[in-house]
């Protein structure tokens, strides 16, 4: 009983940290148990994949049965890819689909694995990890088993570009990511692929990738020449 209130406060706390716009994260931190606050000299900064130290299954289910009420599209990277029983039942247990995975092992043969085992039914990639052909094979596989690969951002704008390419090229493929605030992602190039009026990506027209590398930039930004 009282695991089950524990799991029901967090999935209302990550709501109401996510709602409550009237409220700082400095009020927030105020209420926490001292056992909980920052350690001297962090940063603030949230590490990657930082509900993964949960290692909680349960609160993973109790946080996706609340997706499944919102009518969430995905669920994404619950649990460490490692955890293949865990994926697998959060999968039978919930209605959002489980879409695996950004972290950086998890490739082509990753994603054959999970298809065969039936543990997602949406992949995850980008050619930052796995490159355009890489993608494009990992696209096919993801059809072949009539699933969707949802493409993650790929980091900067060139390869940001090459990611739209291969979605351009594929059908099972739904959302191009785009983060904000752009500078995070946008750098390097002439022009800026932008959202247009109606919410899409427009193909580029130019040759190549349809970019323009910013030659300035790169030189301003240079930290070591290789010979």
């Amino acid at each position: 009983m009282r695991r089950t209130t524990f799991i029901t406060a967090a999935v209302l706390l990550l709501a109401g940290c996510a709602t409550d716009s009237n409220r700082t994260a400095r009020d927030f931190a105020s209420e926490l148990p001292a056992g909980w606050t920052a350690p001297n000299g962090s940063t603030g900064q949230a590490p990657a994949f930082w509900w993964h130290n949960f290692r909680d299954a349960r609160l993973s289910e109790a946080i996706g049965h609340a997706l499944d009420a919102n009518g969430f599209y995905w669920f994404e990277d619950p649990v460490p890819v490692s955890d293949v029983e865990s994926i697998r039942e959060l999968t039978r247990r919930l209605d959002t689909p489980l879409n695996m995975s950004d972290t950086s092992e998890f490739l082509l043969h990753e994603a054959a694995n999970f298809l065969q085992l039936g543990a997602v039914r949406l992949i995850r990639g980008t050619v930052r990890k796995i490159g355009i052909t890489g993608l494009k094979k990992q696209m096919s596989l993801v059809e072949g088993f009539n699933r969707v690969c949802e493409i993650g951002l790929a980091g900067n704008s060139a390869l940001n570009a090459a990611n739209l390419h291969v979605m351009m090229s594929s059908l099972n493929c739904t959302y191009f990511e785009y983060w904000l605030p752009k500078t995070v992602h946008q750098w390097g190039v002439i022009s800026q692929l932008e959202i247009n009026e109606n919410g899409n990506l427009d193909a580029p027209t130019g040759p190549g990738l349809g970019i323009e590398l910013d030659e300035d930039w790169i030189a301003s930004h240079r930290v070591a020449t290789l010979s």
